[in-house]
């Protein structure tokens, strides 16, 4: 009997270590899989990261070209607005030269038909 129990116990001990051996195997794996995964994932963020700025960096240069383009539309108005004025305060005075020239022959015809 006491054979057999020796014999058992050693067998449970040898299924205990082996299992043991199993399960820190086991974990070693995990770990190792688990470092890797975040090293993986801390690679992947760094990269996401850069495109990040470099998507930045892209944005501010547009916002810089298009506030050039609207200094540039701004200042094309201007002058659009300008030459718009000058030809209808140029177009106003000769109306109103000719308006003037009107009255001075409605006059001249006004003091010969009627004394």
């Amino acid at each position: 009997m006491q054979a057999i129990r020796d014999e058992t116990q050693t067998a449970l001990l040898e299924s205990r270590q082996e299992m043991a051996y199993s399960l820190q195997t086991l974990k070693d794996e995990r770990t190792g899989s688990f470092i890797q995964s975040q090293e993986k994932t801390s690679s992947q963020l760094d990269r996401i990261g850069e495109g990040v700025e470099n998507l930045s960096g892209q944005i501010k240069m547009a916002i810089e070209e298009i506030s050039s383009l609207d200094d540039k539309i701004r200042g094309g108005l201007n002058e659009v607005r300008e030459e718009l004025g000058a030809m209808i305060r140029f177009s106003y005075a000769d109306l109103e030269k000719r308006f003037a020239a009107l009255e001075a022959r409605v006059k001249a015809l006004e003091k010969r038909v009627l004394p």
